[in-house]
């Protein structure tokens, strides 16, 4: 479940996420940083 806060329309909401997704790595879980 992913809960988000109300924002003013779609499309703000939509660029927010796109945001968060294209520049967070820090919860990648795809690759562990300690693999050799």
């Amino acid at each position: 479940t992913l809960f988000l806060p109300h924002y003013a329309s779609a499309k703000v909401c939509e660029e927010k996420l796109r945001y968060a997704a294209y520049n967070c790595v820090a919860i990648d879980t795809d690759m562990s940083p300690w693999e050799e």
